[in-house]
């Protein structure tokens, strides 16, 4: 644990030193721009670029910190490094390419026939992404997170006990119902393990459709219902509520 630290840590500092150095040559270039003229427009998108750089930059090291917060929280190793690799190789790609904004622009500088274009983008910086956050902030919660997200439901209570954890055999998982006479007398779950994105969404799907149902306990499930289809509605709610903000 103490070696995750560290290298979160280290990984923080190198961004901070990358954006120093983008910063340093951004402004270099600006107050050449000015001592030559250089058109006024141009000049304004590269101090634009230059913010858009410092935003992704502080976005980057969001990540970083909330893991340092929640790194014992963390049970998927594997899905823990997935991330951090990502966001690594996106890093470098990013640097990259707002070095190349740099570049293109000191080259139309000094060619006063050469008008500065942006160099075309061939990847989502990270602040166009959501779904590497989801994937981050879903690897942090629990089950307790995800009771907390249905504490007014007054069914989540009648429905935990009611649950049972298969993390291995994903076929025999889901939401069960027990009906006599068209009337449904009981709602049974079997849910995976919570460790990443996929399996937490799953927990969403089935607590949601067991809620949905636990209000027709002792009457007949109407068949005008799309159960299933509001329970989808569910874990997109709940991806933008929870899984696209790191608290």
């Amino acid at each position: 644990m103490p070696e995750e630290l560290k290298e979160l840590k280290e990984l923080k500092k190198l961004n901070r030193k990358e954006l120093f150095t983008m910063t340093m040559q951004y402004y270099l270039t600006f107050f050449l721009s000015l001592f030559k003229k250089s058109n006024p427009q141009e000049r304004k998108m590269l101090l634009e670029k230059l913010k858009e750089y410092s935003k992704i930059v502080k976005e980057e090291n969001s990540y970083y910190d909330y893991f340092r917060k929640n790194l014992s929280r963390i049970k998927n190793k594997e899905e823990y490094n997935r991330i951090l690799n990502y966001l690594d190789i996106l890093n470098e790609k990013t640097y990259l390419y707002f070095e190349k904004i740099l570049s293109d622009y000191e080259e139309s500088m000094h060619e006063r026939n050469l008008s500065f274009t942006l160099p075309y983008q061939d990847f989502k910086t990270l602040l166009q992404l959501t779904d590497l956050k989801e994937d981050a902030v879903a690897l942090t919660f629990s089950f307790y997170n995800l009771m907390q997200y249905f504490f007014n439901d007054d069914a989540i209570y009648y429905l935990v006990p009611r649950t049972k954890v298969n993390d291995n055999e994903p076929n025999y998982r889901g939401l069960f119902i027990k009906e006599k006479d068209n009337i449904l007398e009981d709602i049974k779950l079997c849910i995976p393990q919570i460790k990443d994105k996929k399996t937490l969404e799953e927990c969403i799907y089935l607590y949601k459709a067991g809620i949905l149902m636990y209000k027709y306990l002792g009457k007949s499930l109407p068949t005008n219902i799309d159960f299933s289809q509001l329970a989808s509605y569910e874990v997109d709610t709940f991806k933008k509520k929870v899984l696209q903000k790191f608290d």
